[in-house]
């Protein structure tokens, strides 16, 4: 077995617990009584276009053969890298940009997530453009909550958190207002009249169309548009 003694003390390389294709960390000079805490070794069978012997980090036991956890696995062909989800020092990353994201894909570096202000505000980033951008706020208990949908039914952007009752605030900025989908949310106007128990804004005395709607049973339900 051969090996690598560290010029800092305590600490000792070898080349293997059981083969060759094995690197282990020891926490002792003792050429004895090695004491490996760390080991990095190959996984996988090679079986062509650069597959198998991926490389591995795994954590010894105290008797210095037992594995503990595999921290890490790099794979060989691709150079992706698999976390063991205990490791909780993930959560620091640089803030990043919008053109450089702090967490991004391998096929676009311009398309991740960063963040802004100091951390506090989490952003989505899509080919180098700013898609959206998650706020917080002192002691927030509740949020808005996305679920997908099966075909034939809608996906849903819901309240949730810790209060009973949440509404659902949209706000748009400046004199901006907020704008409904596509002329198929809206039905025109037909043959039956409508009784509406007030008067309509100066100059719309008129009902030009219908916002349609469905309530939680899925009943249709119209909001007339002056």
């Amino acid at each position: 077995m051969s090996e690598i003694v560290s010029p800092t003390p305590g600490t000792h390389f070898t080349n293997g617990l059981s083969t060759a294709s094995e690197f282990n960390i020891s926490n002792s000079t003792d050429p004895v009584a090695y004491n490996t805490r760390w080991q990095w070794n190959l996984t996988g069978t090679e079986s062509g276009a650069n597959a198998g012997s991926n490389l591995q980090l795994q954590g010894i036991a105290d008797d210095g053969k037992t594995i503990t956890a595999t921290a890490l696995t790099v794979n060989r062909a691709s150079g992706a890298v698999t976390i063991n989800s205990g490791v909780s020092t993930l959560e620091y990353f640089g803030d990043g940009t919008v053109a450089a994201p702090s967490i991004a894909s391998d096929s676009n570096h311009g398309t991740g997530v960063y963040f802004t202000s100091t951390g506090n505000v989490l952003n989505l980033a899509a080919n180098g453009i700013r898609t959206a951008a998650f706020n917080t706020v002192a002691s927030g208990v509740n949020y808005p909550s996305f679920t997908p949908a099966a075909t034939g039914n809608a996906p849903e952007i819901a309240a949730a958190g810790t209060d009973t009752n949440i509404g659902i605030k949209l706000t748009p900025k400046g004199t901006g207002v907020v704008q409904f989908g596509t002329t198929g949310s809206f039905t025109a106007n037909g043959a039956e009249a409508a009784s509406l128990g007030s008067t309509a804004p100066t100059g719309h005395g008129t009902v030009v169309k219908w916002l349609t709607v469905k309530d939680s049973t899925g009943t249709t339900l119209y909001i007339p548009c002056f």
